[in-house]
């Protein structure tokens, strides 16, 4: 599987690590879990337009590891497209559970790293 790994900024300080520490430790544990996947940390101002070159490119899916703001940009990047979107718990990891995903990062790599693609509906509220 190869995936395009998008950090928020925040990624890192939020589980008490250097943005690039964060980064070189997450790449490590995709290759370790089997999949081959280009991490970077992106800036906010970067986010969509990353996350856009990821629809665009040859990958199995675009994986966003990040605060809300991460989580969100992504999210409304990718709505309406095909290319499937994984999710790694950075901090709190509030979008985790609900996808049935583990809330530590290092075990969400080896979930996401054996994952099978479904469908998730995409809904818009108050907006």
């Amino acid at each position: 599987m190869r995936l395009l790994v998008l950090l928020g900024e925040a990624a890192g300080p939020s589980i008490g690590l250097r943005a690039e520490e964060v980064r070189h430790r997450v790449a490590d544990a995709f290759a370790s879990a089997g999949a081959e996947a280009d991490v970077c940390v992106v800036t906010d101002r970067d986010l969509v337009e990353r996350t856009r070159q990821g629809m665009q490119s040859d990958v199995d899916a675009v994986v966003a590891g990040g605060m809300d703001g991460t989580m969100n940009a992504v999210v409304n990047t990718l709505a309406g497209g095909y290319k499937p979107l994984g999710v790694l718990p950075m901090g709190r990891g509030g979008m985790a559970s609900p996808l049935g995903l583990p809330r530590d990062w290092n075990s969400a790599v080896n979930a996401l790293a054996r994952a099978k693609v479904v469908d998730w509906p995409v809904a818009e509220v108050n907006g």
